[in-house]
């Protein structure tokens, strides 16, 4: 009976398992239960899974906000063609959401000519994104939120918002006052400019090309201004460089 009994430990752990089964065992820490290792590793399958899928929503969310600024891109151009009604273009825009606007709008006007995007912004002059960004421009705190809005408004020509931006022009700060003269450069604001060369300090920290570049931004029209304001004579040199540098003399 006793040899049976060892036969069969024999047997045992003679057995392929056996040394598989203590090599899993061995890997667990002296006094931790199996069932702990167990329950750690749950835990941790749980949290993987929960990472990948919140991964997946936000890759789906970006997905779905892309094509929601394709569609509104599609019907700015519709709108344009005269194919797509006013009512509809509105509800549209209504409906979107503030980054899918001004991201359909922002590759849109690399697609049209400047009268072309004067005729749209009459048409979405009353818009809740546009105010949302006058807001901002004028009552937000964060100074990169206020260049973001700045450039934003910049986009569209308005009456509404350019008289926000000229504000914005004259109160500053810099940051905030540079955006807003590149979005008024935009307009081809001309009251804008000549600020800009009545304030030449303004931007005397900026540097040359980024002024000039400017300052060409109001378009050929403003040469008359630019070449007058040289003839007159600067004080600041700075800015007397820049203008000529946007001059090309």
């Amino acid at each position: 009976m006793q040899d049976a009994r060892m036969g069969a430990s024999r047997l045992t752990q003679d057995d392929p398992g056996f040394a598989d089964n203590r090599r899993v065992m061995s890997y667990a820490p002296a006094g931790i239960p199996n069932t702990a290792i167990l329950s750690a590793a749950i835990v941790g399958l749980a949290m993987t899974l929960g990472l990948l899928l919140n991964r997946a929503g936000k890759r789906s969310e970006h997905q779905g906000a892309r094509q929601r600024a394709t569609d509104l891109f599609q019907l700015f151009h519709g709108r344009l063609a005269g194919s797509v009604p006013p009512r509809t273009l509105r509800l549209a825009v209504h409906e979107s959401t503030t980054d899918s606007y001004w991201d359909a709008i922002e590759a849109m006007v690399g697609t049209v000519r400047l009268s072309e995007r004067y005729d749209l912004a009459r048409e979405l002059a009353k818009n809740r994104h546009a105010a949302l960004e006058r807001r901002m421009l004028l009552r937000e705190d964060d100074q990169t939120r206020r260049e973001i809005a700045a450039r934003r408004l910049g986009l569209l020509p308005s009456r509404r918002s350019r008289r926000v931006l000229r504000r914005a022009l004259v109160r500053g700060p810099e940051g905030v006052r540079f955006a807003a003269a590149r979005a008024l450069a935009t307009h081809r604001d001309r009251g804008a400019l000549r600020w800009i060369l009545e304030h030449p300090q303004a931007f005397g920290r900026r540097p040359i090309p980024a002024l000039s570049g400017l300052l060409r931004g109001f378009g050929p029209a403003s040469r008359a201004m630019l070449l007058l304001a040289i003839e007159r004579g600067l004080e600041d040199a700075h800015t007397e460089c820049a203008l000529l540098d946007a001059l090309g003399v």
